[in-house]
């Protein structure tokens, strides 16, 4: 089923189409060293992940290399050059500048509430939202490296978006995400949970096991 999802859930010039809230494919498991990436926090009520940590300089990388590009157009003298220098410099500038300007870019899902905020556009405030209406799409292709996952926000013509690349597949990425704010589930896999599933069972059972809030096409055993 994981195939028809690649088929039916792609990216349009003309339209964007939507991942389903269903666990597609097994996501990665997420050991302790991971915090080394950003992770604030994991366990049986919030998944919590800084991605101004995972994304260190990058956004100063990209604009040391546009004022590269800007000397370099700007060397060879016509009105064209100049001009695409000039604009080269301008947003090579602005990347530094966010870079050490920009606000923290933090992820939260607050598994038991079924809340999930994200970093907003830029300097916008983040975004607070019950998951169930978060919408998800996939941005550019399928491949590994060549896709990230846009979260966007719902009822929006110009939606802000959050791209989320903890699984390196958007499919994995999302899953994950459908997986871990089930909270009528067993915890997702990785050892970091490892601690607290005990405590995630006990809750489950003294709520009678309710029915999952959401469809998976892949076994989620107790212990996976």
């Amino acid at each position: 089923m994981g195939k028809t999802v690649r088929k039916g859930f792609g990216v349009s010039l003309w339209r964007r189409e939507f991942l389903p809230h269903i666990i597609v494919e097994r996501p990665l498991g997420i050991g302790e060293e991971c915090k080394e990436n950003g992770f604030i926090r994991a366990d049986d009520q919030f998944f919590i992940m800084n991605d101004s940590i995972a994304l260190r300089n990058f956004h100063l990388y990209i604009g040391l290399v546009l004022f590269l590009v800007a000397l370099f157009l700007f060397g060879e003298g016509t009105n064209t050059e100049i001009t695409f220098s000039v604009a080269a410099f301008l947003i090579g500038s602005f990347y530094i500048i966010y870079n050490f300007t920009h606000p923290q870019k933090i992820l939260i899902l607050d598994r038991l509430n079924g809340i999930i905020t994200f970093p907003g556009f830029l300097y916008g405030k983040p975004i607070t939202m019950p998951f169930e209406e978060v919408l998800a799409a996939v941005k550019g292709g399928y491949g590994v490296g060549m896709a990230t996952l846009a979260i966007l926000r719902k009822n929006k013509l110009m939606s802000t978006s959050y791209d989320f690349d903890l699984q390196f597949r958007p499919l994995q990425s999302w899953s994950f995400m459908v997986w871990y704010m089930d909270k009528n589930r067993p915890l997702p896999p990785g050892e970091i949970f490892d601690p607290y599933r005990q405590k995630d069972y006990e809750r489950r059972k003294k709520e009678g096991f309710p029915k999952p809030l959401y469809q998976s096409w892949i076994a989620t055993p107790e212990n996976p």
